[in-house]
């Protein structure tokens, strides 16, 4: 996609969220929560793939009662985490217009209604490029991202790929998974390239959906909802964006919190 260049790769940072009070809104983040999060002692890092060759299977999962994590922070560490670190490794803020998440540019490439359940909420920010934050699933020897994934790649469609670009990963570690006998097994495993991704899809496609990611993003960069009231909700109706009002008091904590976390200085220092 000829539109999108990689100015920079900012890393990767580790967030532990054990030990952090649940904020059931971002609004109740304080500084404390974020610095303990950040602050890894064990300094963490991905796990590293192995040889495909090295495996052998079928391999079964390991039969764990599940566990249920509620998606409120810390466990979903929000926005201000990733800006926190950017900032912390030389990112000006003024230099950006969006952060977003793994799976938006995919949202904005097939401009489809949202699902019932699922809300995108989008909030202003100043300045002229975007800023992705994604999760790292593995790295590679050479401490590169790697994207993992199991099911049908037939249901892949273009989130994969786009996954992938979010993150930077140029390797896709893909796993048949076979869910009949427990536990559920995998059976093959495939290595694949983001080229590879990106050829499953028609030069025309690939060109629509990269039209479609600018024409959002200059929407929402001109939007005067965004203006008037900083935090909107995103929608889609028959291709066209929709925004209104959202209920949600935004993606980010308190400006008070944000402005303590933000100063290159204070990010420097944590």
């Amino acid at each position: 996609m000829s539109a999108f260049e990689s100015v920079t790769d900012l890393g990767i940072y580790c967030w532990n969220p054990a030990g952090i009070p649940t904020r059931r809104s971002f609004q109740d983040v304080t500084v404390e929560d974020v610095l303990k999060g950040v602050r890894d002692p064990g300094g963490a890092f991905p796990d590293k793939i192995v040889s495909i060759d090295s495996v052998k299977l079928p391999m079964s999962f390991v039969d764990l009662i599940p566990q249920h994590v509620e998606n409120v922070f810390p466990y979903d560490a929000g926005y201000i985490v990733p800006l926190f670190k950017a900032v912390q490794r030389g990112l000006k803020l003024e230099d950006i217009d969006f952060l977003l998440g793994g799976s938006s540019l995919n949202v904005l490439a097939q401009k489809e209604p949202i699902e019932n359940d699922t809300k995108y909420i989008t909030q202003k920010c100043p300045g002229t490029d975007v800023l992705f934050s994604a999760d790292v699933d593995a790295v590679d020897d050479a401490g590169e991202a790697v994207e993992m994934k199991t099911g049908n790649p037939r249901f892949f469609g273009m989130k994969v790929m786009f996954q992938m670009m979010s993150s930077q990963s140029k390797t896709l570690i893909q796993g048949q998974k076979d869910t009949r006998c427990r536990p559920p097994s995998i059976t093959s495993i495939r290595k694949r390239s983001l080229q590879d991704m990106m050829s499953e899809h028609g030069v025309e496609a690939l060109a629509r959906a990269q039209n479609n990611i600018l024409e959002g993003l200059t929407e929402l960069k001109n939007s005067p909802m965004l203006a008037r009231y900083g935090v909107a909700e995103v929608d889609f109706s028959r291709g066209q964006m929709m925004l209104q009002p959202s209920d949600t008091a935004g993606v980010l904590p308190t400006e008070a919190v944000c402005t303590q976390l933000l100063q290159p200085a204070a990010s420097a220092s944590a």
